[in-house]
């Protein structure tokens, strides 16, 4: 499913999507979050697959090593810095006018530079917002690893 959105440039179904495959390769229920854990035992091979398909369909728009290298040429790294982490917000997308964006107001003019701004999925009915990364200290420091498990993982 997710190679047959990103092929259509369906790129918000795609971020869901995304974030419900990695979901399932982490062991989690569809209810729950992705921690600090689970990225740092997240499958290279899966990372390098699911960002290989976002680089390619997106002509290098999208995808994890592209959030990674602006992460870090903004100065991100693992230590908590809330001005990066607001610039980073500003470089994707996610933040407007120095105020970060509801999920849908991401995707109202044109997809953010990255994906994951935040992710809605659909259960029983119930529309449930599920925060992938926003504004938060723990959002920040669960990108900063998986910004390392990606460098780990060569990409």
């Amino acid at each position: 499913p997710l190679r047959e959105l990103l092929a259509a440039a369906q790129w918000k179904q795609a971020d869901g999507e995304t974030y419900r495959l990695m979901l399932k390769i982490a062991g989690k229920q569809e209810t729950a979050c992705l921690d600090i854990e689970s990225f740092e035992k997240f499958p290279c091979n899966d990372l390098q697959m699911i960002d290989q398909l976002w680089t390619t369909h997106s002509n290098g728009n999208f995808g994890f090593s592209k959030q990674k290298q602006i992460y870090q040429r903004l100065g991100g790294s693992k230590e908590y810095n809330q001005n990066i982490w607001n610039s980073f917000g500003d470089s994707m997308g996610w933040r407007r006018s120095g105020r970060w964006l509801e999920y849908n107001e991401c995707w109202q003019t044109q997809p953010p530079l990255a994906v994951f701004c935040r992710v809605e999925i659909d259960i029983e009915g119930w529309d449930i917002l599920r925060q992938w990364f926003c504004r938060s200290r723990e959002s920040a420091m669960l990108f900063a690893t998986l910004v390392s498990r990606l460098s780990d993982c060569g990409l």
